[in-house]
């Protein structure tokens, strides 16, 4: 376990990134977001909402798809959004987590330093974790900033008319802790999906059950009898959903992670995959 957790941080501290991968890493996952008509703040500084990507969808193939999802969903939409680039560092969230706040506010400082360029702007992410830190924690460092949830934004669009999910297939949602429990995000997402055939399981909304990857719990095992992730993915099922719809890149991994290996064909996707994978945009 301190193996583990000590790896994280230095990870933090030298690469300013909890896998400790190197800069190229993120410069083509920049690329890769642009070549889908993503722009920076420097190439279109006049965005209203400053799209912060996290480490997770930088660094992890995985959750870049949600990246490209929202993205490609937002341009489709008329959403006026762009990108930090390669400026973004790790909110600090990990190390705060597992108790290190040195490393925590080294980080932190740096991103407010960068954030305080665009006091107009309002970040959106589709992490709840980064999404918390900004909104609750940051301002104890001295910026209050304007943060949303992709899943706000999502509600926002479906409500304008812009966007719709219209599908017979059986969904449930997870609801994240960060979300539900710490930020009362709760009907946004329901809202999004409102066309949706949405099944919840027995723990949902504030009562929620977490995925097993909070409080730092991503990054090192905790041994336990049963993990968590196993244990909701049993839940998931015992709905008899086709789709568990997360909204946040911890949780997707935790529960596409278990589904794998009991073998059962439940998929896992994002919100905005949701959408972007029916292709009910502008119908």
């Amino acid at each position: 376990l301190e193996r583990q957790v000590i790896r994280m941080l230095t990870n933090l501290s030298r690469m300013k990134n909890p896998f400790g991968l190197p800069h190229v890493y993120k410069e083509n996952a920049i690329k890769e977001l642009k070549s889908l008509g993503a722009k920076t703040l420097n190439e279109y500084p006049e965005a209203e909402y400053v799209y912060w990507l996290g480490c997770m969808a930088l660094y992890d193939e995985r959750i870049r798809k949600v990246a490209k999802s929202l993205v490609k969903i937002m341009i489709k939409c008329g959403v006026s959004f762009a990108i930090l680039g390669t400026e973004e560092v790790c909110t600090g969230d990990p190390a705060r987590r597992v108790g290190e706040e040195g490393i925590y506010q080294e980080l932190a400082y740096h991103n407010i330093e960068t954030l305080r360029r665009f006091p107009d702007k309002t970040i959106l992410t589709h992490c709840p974790h980064c999404y918390n830190i900004f909104k609750n924690e940051y301002k104890d460092l001295g910026i209050k900033l304007r943060v949303i949830h992709h899943t706000e934004l999502l509600e926002m669009l479906v409500k304008n008319g812009k966007l719709k999910h219209i599908n017979s297939v059986k969904l449930t949602l997870h609801d994240s802790c960060y979300l539900s429990r710490y930020n009362k995000i709760l009907k946004e997402p329901r809202t999004a999906l409102s066309g949706s055939n949405l099944i919840e399981m027995k723990r949902h909304g504030r009562d929620t059950f977490c995925c097993g990857g909070g409080g730092g719990n991503y990054w090192y095992e905790v041994k336990r009898i049963k993990r968590e992730n196993m244990l909701r993915i049993e839940e998931a099922i015992q709905t008899g959903a086709e789709v568990i719809v997360v909204e946040c890149p911890y949780c997707l991994i935790m529960l596409e992670h278990s589904a794998k290996i009991m073998g059962n064909k439940i998929k896992v996707l994002d919100i905005a995959e949701v959408f972007d994978d029916e292709q009910c945009i502008n119908k």
